[in-house]
């Protein structure tokens, strides 16, 4: 299974979470009562089996046209911690007073409005977005114990990945137009066997933050995820600020390729014509940092 395809399959169940919360709003017909009554049978039947609790403050349904989720947020009812081995290693990399606080909140965004078509979920064509945008928001990611175990994959109970890849065919979702606005992102490493800090980014301890991105025509077919990013920009609390990042990329069935790529930073402004990366599995990327 390839990187892309196996974060997709970890991100998946967050969609999921939106798409019941939709087809909540398209039976309520914008009528409070009875979308109070389908969220409530929604929150009993699917939600109430997850290892998180699920909230927003409001939706807003255009029928057959788009969605607007306001505050969704999903929070981690067991959050994991290091174990004592890990702490004791953590303890010698930043001091004998570090302390890990377990993240207990996936993911908390203000504000979600996806334009869609339905017209290829009849066709098995797969999903259909002219627009989707993100804004205001915060993804925590942590890698657990074992390195097939995420928060992600623990809270929605997705079953870890034997390491065969099972390629699939067809159109799994397109779309135009994607926009992320004054996002962060964290990742944490708490398995016993993390990469050692030597400076410069903490792969263990990852922080991103006013993360602003466009990308267009992004498409999952044949196994394939392909799209050009217009621009992305993150500033990394290690000192790393990153003002534009753009090319076109595919990444699927053993080979990742990036074409017109043009990286800009506080120092540097680099253009690249093509790039590619060839590999078997995802765990040929375990050193990759390295």
């Amino acid at each position: 299974m390839c990187p892309i395809r196996k974060i997709a399959k970890i991100l998946w169940p967050v969609f999921v979470v939106i798409a019941v919360i939709l087809i909540s709003a398209v039976l309520a017909v914008q009528t409070s009562a009875v979308q109070g009554r389908i969220v409530r049978e929604v929150e009993e039947r699917f939600l109430s089996k997850l290892d998180a609790d699920v909230s927003f403050s409001k939706i807003h349904f255009r029928p057959f046209n788009a969605i607007v989720i306001r505050d969704l947020l999903i929070i981690d009812k067991n959050p994991q911690a290091p174990s004592d081995l890990l702490m004791a290693v953590l303890r010698e990399e930043h001091g004998a007073d570090y302390e890990y606080t377990p993240c207990d909140t996936v993911l908390n965004v203000r504000y979600i409005v996806a334009e869609f078509s339905l017209r290829g979920l009849f066709k098995k064509e797969g999903i259909h977005l002219s627009r989707a945008l993100v804004r205001d928001g915060r993804v925590n990611l942590v890698i657990e114990q074992k390195d097939t175990i995420t928060n992600l994959q623990r809270v929605f109970g997705l079953e870890r990945s034997n390491g065969e890849v099972k390629e699939r065919t067809g159109d799994m979702f397109d779309l135009r137009n994607a926009q992320l606005k004054n996002m962060s992102y964290s990742m944490h490493i708490i398995r016993d066997k993390h990469p050692v800090y030597k400076g410069g980014i903490n792969w263990s301890d990852l922080y991103a933050s006013g993360i602003n991105a466009e990308a267009k025509n992004v498409k999952m077919s044949n196994g394939i995820l392909s799209g050009r990013l217009e621009h992305l920009e993150f500033r990394e609390k290690s000192g790393l600020r990153i003002d534009d990042i753009s090319g076109n990329a595919a990444i699927g069935r053993g080979q990742a390729l990036v074409e017109d790529i043009h990286v800009a930073d506080s120092l540097s402004d680099v253009n690249l014509r093509y790039f590619s990366l060839s590999f078997r599995k995802p765990k040929d990327f375990r050193d990759f940092n390295e």
